[in-house]
């Protein structure tokens, strides 16, 4: 008889749009499309880069006056995250003014620099759960709360998952 136990492979994400680009945010909501931006460090989706080839080509492109790669490396992070981290099939809590929205990761990650709605960048598609509507925000457990009011753009909260799970269920 086995006892071995296999790793769950689930994992969470917060994704926050970036908050001064409404229009992208409501076009993202109704396309399924979440747009990073990042348009100007082209070749992030190479195979074989680490994180720090990402956190060079953001200082390149972003802050190459900067001495230090503080500012670079925080963007370097959430770029990471977004695009080698992720996986199909994991979930994404988009907040919003009325709670959050729920998604599953349908694509890999891509680059898009032809795009007419939307600014071009990286790119992901997603499936709304809840039937596209926002979970309120009765109905999040505390410690995704406290999650939820990070800053960064992108948030691995897979220590949560059974959180994000229980927010489905009592919607």
């Amino acid at each position: 008889m086995s006892y071995v136990l296999t790793v769950d492979k689930r994992q969470a994400f917060i994704v926050r749009l970036p908050g001064k680009f409404a229009k992208e945010k409501k076009w993202a909501l109704n396309h399924k499309i979440l747009n990073m931006g990042w348009e100007d460090a082209i070749g992030l989706t190479y195979e074989n880069l680490s994180y720090e080839d990402f956190r060079d080509i953001m200082h390149t492109h972003y802050f190459p006056g900067d001495d230090n790669y503080r500012r670079a490396g925080r963007i370097a992070i959430n770029a990471w995250r977004f695009i080698k981290e992720m996986a199909i099939g994991n979930y994404i809590l988009l907040p919003n003014e009325d709670g959050y929205y729920i998604a599953i990761i349908t694509s890999h990650a891509y680059f898009e620099d032809d795009f007419t709605e939307a600014k071009k960048g990286y790119k992901r598609t997603i499936k709304f759960l809840n039937d596209g509507k926002p979970i309120s925000g009765e109905n999040i457990p505390k410690k995704l709360q406290d999650k939820l009011n990070t800053s960064q753009s992108v948030t691995d909260v897979s220590d949560l998952i059974q959180e994000v799970e229980y927010s489905l269920r009592v919607t």
